[in-house]
Parts: C-alpha cells; sequence; structure tokens
C-alpha cells in the first residue's frame, strides 16, 4: 500500500525509547553498487543485536525504512537474521536497469538502544550509475544539521499526494556539523553531496527525526526543508544535463514552541549583527490567549548597545523576524541592566503565575489573554513596593472578560527573575455592565470548525485599530493565503477561510498586529 507524505507530516506516532550509539557498520549491496542481481539479498548490519520483537507494523519488519525507492520495483521474499542478530537479511526480487534508494530511519537493539545515524544506500540493477551529483549545503537555525537526510526526487514530494515511493532517485545523510553566523541568524550548516544522478529534471527535500522514532512529524519537532532558489517560499526543480550541479542550498524548518531563554542567544546574534556592535539584553515578552505554559513560537527581545540612544527590538520566531530599530513603548529605558542568563526561564515564571491565583482567574474569566515579560521594570517594581530599583523581574499580567462580557479583570502576578520568589500578585476587578465592550486585549482564538473541509472561520480581537496581517502557513512554513493586510477598527473580527484548492494537513494560521505575533495550528482533512 503506498503512503503519502502528509502522512508522515500529520500523522502522530508514539515511540518511546532512550538514545545511544547503535549504528548502521555496513550493507550489501554497498553504496554505489552496479550489476546487482533482480533476486539478490539485501543485508544491513548493525553494531548491536537487533531487537526482532519490535517490528514496524506496516512494514513487517524490525526496521523503519524512511525511504524504499523505487518500492513498486522492490518485492520482499523473506527476512533472515544472523546468529547473532546483527545483521538482517532481506530476500527481494528487484526489476532489471533500475536504481534503487534505500534510507533506513530506525532499529532498536536488544539494549534498548536505538538507532543514532540515519543510513543511505544507492544502487542499480543497470550496468552503470548516473556520472553525476548535485551539492550544496544544508542550513538550520534549530540546531545540528547532523543526521539530516536529503533525497532527490523526480517529482515534489510536498506537491499533490506527495508520494515519494517511485521517486527517490539518490540520497544521502549528512554526517557533520558547523556552526556559522549570517546577517539574521546564527546558523549550522553541513555541505551534502548527491551521487549517482542521471540527466532529468529533479526536486530536493531534506529530513531531520529530531526524536529518533523513525518518522518525520514536523508538528512534534521534527524538520524538513526544500530547494528554494528565488527565497519566495516556494518550491524550485533543478536540472541536470551534461554536468555536476552545485550551491543548491537547503534551509530547514521547524515549528517548535520555544521559551524566552531558549532563543537567547540566536536573538541576542542577530542583534549583535544589525548593530555592528556589541548589545545588552534587557527586555523580553510573550503573550498568549490559550496555552499557558510560557512556550510560544516565538518572542519580542529588547536591546541597549552602549553609544546608541535608542532601543533596539527584536521579534523572532518561525514565521517572522522582525526589527525595530527604535522602540520606545517598553517599561524599561537605557539605563536598566542586562538580564543576567541566571534567571529563570518563561515556564517557570508562568507556573510560579499559575499558582499564585492565574489558574483562578482563567477559570473565572474564560475570555483571557496573557502577557508575560521580564526586565528591570520600575513601575512594576514600585506596584509590588520593592526598593531595590536594580531586580529584574518576571511580570505575568492576565486580562479577561466573564462569559458574558460584562465584567472585566486583571491580575498581576510579579516574580523576582533569579530567586522565583512571589513579590506581589493582585487581582483588580470592574464589575459594571459595558455596553458593546472593546476587547481589552490582543486575543486569536482557535478557528471554528476544526478539524475542517474545505472551509472555517478565524476570529481575532484587537484593543485598538491597528495594521494587521493574517496569513496562512502549511507545515514546512510556506505561506499559501494572505487573509488580510491592513488597517482594521478595535473590536472582534471574523475572516473565512476556504482551503479547497490545498492538499489536506495541518497549517498554521499567524496573526501580527503592531508588535503582537500569535500563531494557532488548524487541520484539513479531505
Amino acid at each position: 500500500m503506498k503512503k503519502h507524505l502528509w502522512l508522515f507530516v500529520v500523522a502522530l506516532f508514539f515511540v518511546h525509547s532512550v538514545w545511544a550509539q547503535m549504528v548502521v557498520v555496513s550493507s550489501n549491496p554497498a553504496d554505489g553498487a552496479v550489476n546487482v542481481d533482480t533476486s539478490t539479498t539485501l543485508s544491513f548490519t548493525f553494531s548491536e543485536p537487533i531487537d526482532t520483537t519490535v517490528v514496524n507494523a506496516e512494514q513487517g519488519v524490525p526496521v523503519t525504512f524512511m525511504i524504499v525507492s523505487p518500492k513498486d520495483s522492490t518485492i520482499l521474499q523473506g527476512v533472515s537474521y544472523s546468529q547473532d542478530l546483527k545483521t538482517i537479511n532481506l530476500q527481494v526480487t528487484l526489476t532489471p536497469n533500475t536504481d534503487f534508494v534505500i534510507v533506513i530511519s530506525y532499529a532498536k537493539s536488544t539494549n534498548g538502544n536505538v538507532l543514532e545515524h540515519p543510513y543511505a544506500v544507492n544502487f542499480t540493477t543497470a550496468a552503470a550509475h548516473g556520472q553525476y551529483s548535485v551539492s550544496g549545503n544544508i542550513m538550520s537555525d534549530k540546531g545540528s544539521v547532523e543526521d539530516v537526510f536529503v533525497i532527490l526526487t523526480t517529482t515534489s514530494v510536498f506537491e499533490g499526494d506527495g508520494d515519494v515511493d517511485n521517486a527517490v532517485v539518490s540520497g544521502t545523510v549528512v554526517a557533520t556539523s558547523n556552526k556559522t553566523s549570517k546577517l539574521f541568524r546564527v546558523q549550522d550548516t553541513s555541505g551534502y553531496q548527491l551521487n549517482y544522478v542521471r540527466p532529468g529534471t529533479y526536486w530536493l527535500a531534506a529530513a531531520k527525526d529530531v526524536d529518533k522514532d523513525g518518522f518525520i512529524d514536523p508538528e512534534n519537532g521534527d524538520w524538513l526543508g526544500f530547494y528554494d532558489a528565488d527565497g519566495d517560499g516556494k518550491e524550485d526543480s533543478i536540472v541536470v544535463s551534461n554536468q555536476n550541479v552545485s550551491g543548491i542550498d537547503i534551509s530547514l524548518f521547524s515549528f517548535d514552541r520555544y521559551t524566552i531563554k531558549q532563543l537567547i542567544d540566536s536573538v541576542k546574534q542577530l542583534a549583535i549583527d544589525y548593530r555592528q556592535d556589541s548589545v545588552r539584553l534587557i527586555y523580553a515578552q510573550g503573550n498568549t490567549d490559550s496555552l499557558v505554559d510560557g512556550r510560544d513560537f516565538g518572542f519580542y527581545y529588547v536591546f541597549h548597545t552602549p553609544g546608541y540612544s535608542n532601543l533596539l527590538g527584536i521579534y523572532y520566531g518561525n514565521f517572522w523576524v522582525e526589527i525595530e530599530d527604535t522602540v520606545t513603548w517598553v517599561p524599561v529605558d537605557t539605563t536598566a541592566p542586562e538580564i543576567p542568563k541566571t534567571i529563570i526561564d518563561s515556564d517557570s515564571a508562568m507556573a510560579i503565575a499559575e499558582a499564585n491565583g492565574g489558574t483562578t482567574f482563567r477559570q473565572r474569566y474564560v475570555n483571557f489573554w496573557i502577557s508575560y515579560s521580564v526586565g528591570n521594570q520600575k513601575p512594576f517594581l514600585r506596584q509590588a513596593q520593592v526598593s531595590d530599583t536594580t531586580k529584574i523581574i518576571w511580570v505575568v499580567y492576565y486580562e479577561g472578560f466573564n462569559a458574558n462580557l460584562d465584567v472585566y479583570a486583571t491580575h498581576t502576578v510579579i516574580i523576582d527573575a533569579e530567586t522565583g520568589a512571589v513579590l506581589s500578585a493582585v487581582t483588580g476587578i470592574q464589575d459594571k455592565e459595558l455596553e458593546n465592550p472593546i476587547p481589552q486585549a490582543f486575543e486569536l482564538k482557535q478557528n471554528y470548525p476544526n478539524p475542517f473541509n474545505p472551509a472555517t472561520t478565524i476570529e481575532f480581537t484587537l484593543p485598538k485599530a491597528m495594521e494587521v496581517q493574517l496569513a496562512v502557513f502549511d507545515a514546512l512554513g510556506r505561506k499559501v493565503a494572505t487573509l488580510v493586510n491592513g488597517q482594521l477598527e478595535a473590536g472582534t473580527h471574523q475572516v473565512n477561510f476556504d482551503a479547497s484548492s490545498l492538499a489536506a494537513g495541518i497549517y498554521f494560521y499567524s496573526l501580527k498586529a503592531g508588535t503582537m505575533i500569535k500563531t494557532r495550528k488548524m487541520l484539513l482533512v479531505k
């Protein structure tokens, strides 16, 4: 049965394992082998005995093959193992004059260790392989690109059905990773080279199985990438004619939610590159209207550079990176002390706030919004009656209405950012009927219905008139629709989104209003 790539992307796979050093030692045929018999035994030898009780339900063997291409040209006749269980032997029938690519992504040893690195092998039943290569760099600002596998395909794996089973013509696994500094990101890079390529038109895809469960699932933090020659967010093809093709770079994407501290090093390097000088981080902020774990797709950071009279603001996230050269709205000034690395992170600050009235507030005021910020915020120090005006604090600020929208309330929790001690927790309530109340906060609600087919409604609220962008992105971060782009008045807004022309799968919709950005997920089913 054929698998479609969007199933790799959307489905949740629950395989829990312990990371350790288990690797593929060798294969037969070896990479680059030619004239392979059409009736042969494919063998893969591991560094540890294979746990033969952990069987891939679909493939029927205790090894997960991410790629077996062309699948329609490979018929499995039988499986056996060496006496020490380190080698799996697959008796197969192959079609003649065919190029094959196999990528192993998961196996578990009898010691409980899992495969540390993917393994790729290319061989052919023809007399010779293709003589050309495709090469370039793999780049990521999320972490090491080691263990990324790259494939070359005859059709795009990200369009239509995304059937990769019979489209892969070459594959490789990146073995090393090097950190480099770019203007807008700190990136890890590594070169790759796909060999044995025949003339033709091709597409490139790359992926990293971050959680090492054997499947690519971006929603759970795995990475994907493709070749985008002109930077328009759309996949581009390449042509191999009578020479090698080089300079084909691929950037990887992921949709992890982060804490504020997890992104500090990357965004600080961006600030240094922009100012071409040293910088001090003096303020950071996040916001949420549903998830209350102190994590998000991006945050707003404010830096001061000695010798500059203006503050530098950077929103840094999965869907936007935006620089504001002059910031005036933050509750700190250029004399504020730098935020030390020893502060508790945003997830810890949110947990403390929730335990000090936040959970109760959300239960009572169901239409709520939360912001959380860290820095030397003197107005809040005075509110908490703290005499040490140099203290770095977390401020977690809740706003909300009750279900009838006739009671508006706030709750503020002020926390010592280095010790986690609660300095103040105060709730303010405005108990009076409000006629046509203007929303007091920026809010992006979950689309409804969800899952949907093919149309859904997205609702959001604005506390004041603002320039607004509402866009939809696919699972690779490519913008597939712009729903709003312009000035909107304060209040509640509803936007209809018709996805009739899109493939089923997970999509993200992101709302940017002023300096605030919120992103949510939705599922299109067909």
